[in-house]
């Protein structure tokens, strides 16, 4: 199993990122981690959303106002996933396998600071389903 280096984590934290405390490696992440967010930080963002994230060996929880992200590695390869939709994959979910972390790390930030439209394919798709439920 590979471990994530901290020196890439700190890259998502630099960035004024949320980056989790790594999952145990019998977890469906193993050694994975939780990204997001937070409102403090500017960037991409959904409109009216808001969540907040905090585990037991976390001081506070911290409130995001985008999807969460998990990171992980299996098979040599760096995974980037956000499916929220049950079953998914749903409009704007997606699981990116990358060769290397730094291309999964660019992934990342490109999900949370670059063209906002990835982001937003996520609560437009609720939108339309919900006109159309009328």
């Amino acid at each position: 199993m590979t471990v994530i280096r901290k020196s890439s984590l700190d890259k998502l934290k630099d960035a004024g990122l949320f980056v989790s405390e790594p999952f145990p490696t019998n977890s469906p992440f193993p050694d994975g981690v939780v990204i997001a967010k937070p409102i403090t930080t500017p960037g991409n963002s959904i409109p009216d959303y808001s969540s907040s994230y905090g585990m037991e060996n976390e001081q506070e929880e911290v409130p995001v106002n985008t999807p969460f992200i998990h990171l992980y590695c299996h098979n040599n390869k760096s995974i980037v996933y956000s499916v929220d939709y049950i079953p998914g994959p749903g409009p704007g979910d997606f699981v990116n396998e990358w060769d290397s972390i730094d291309e999964a790390l660019d992934d990342i930030l490109d999900f949370f600071f670059g063209d906002p439209s990835r982001m937003l394919l996520k609560p437009e798709a609720r939108i339309k389903a919900k006109h159309q439920q009328r």
